[in-house]
């Protein structure tokens, strides 16, 4: 069992110096944040459990522990809650180490079933590519659906990304706000280029 104030080779470390946010208060998630200090304002580093890739971790969300699933550093799912001023969404995120270049119309097609007519951009970012498409649901529920490509080597990453507005009657102003928070928050995620024996 780990000590108090010892750092784990997993995560920030456990004491009382860890930011008082959601994401550091919660052990499970704390496991994956790197570091206490922000990458960006609200925001935190993120490693995957497969050392495949990093993001800006929301202070406000949690890893649910019982959902999370990984095999070797072939696969990993999870799902993060975030509960933030007026709004609560729900990231589901999927990673695949075989996924190859060249072969993104398989994921953006499983993407695609699971909603209506999406519409995918395709964003050229260093070393890897997003396909990003937004969408919105008749119960207010909206968000965008996600695949990242790596450009280097295999992997990808299926993003799921769902928000709702808590407090109707600020929901239109604050939205489009919100859908640019998101976009950030893809375009943080990154893969871990790490050298081929």
């Amino acid at each position: 069992m780990e000590e108090e104030g010892k750092t784990s080779e997993s995560g920030a470390k456990n004491s009382e110096e860890i930011p008082d946010v959601r994401a550091f208060n919660d052990e499970f998630t704390r496991s994956f944040l790197k570091t206490k200090e922000e990458t960006r304002p609200g925001y935190y580093l993120f490693v995957s459990g497969t050392d495949a890739y990093k993001m800006d971790f929301p202070r406000c969300g949690v890893i649910g522990e019982r959902g999370y699933a990984k095999k070797d550093d072939s696969y990993e799912g999870y799902l993060i809650g975030v509960a933030e001023k007026g709004f609560e969404s729900s990231i589901k995120i999927n990673y695949y180490s075989s996924n190859k270049e060249g072969n993104e119309n398989i994921d953006l097609e499983m993407l695609n079933s699971q909603f209506n007519n999406l519409t995918f951009e395709k964003i050229s970012l260093q070393d890897r590519n997003l396909f990003l498409a937004s969408f919105e649901e008749s119960d207010g529920i909206y968000g965008y659906v996600g695949y990242i490509q790596n450009e280097i080597k295999n992997g990808g990453i299926q993003i799921i990304y769902e928000t709702e507005c808590m407090i109707p009657n600020k929901c239109t102003e604050t939205k489009n706000e919100q859908r640019e928070k998101i976009i950030k928050w893809f375009k943080s995620i990154k893969f871990i280029q790490k050298e081929s024996n």
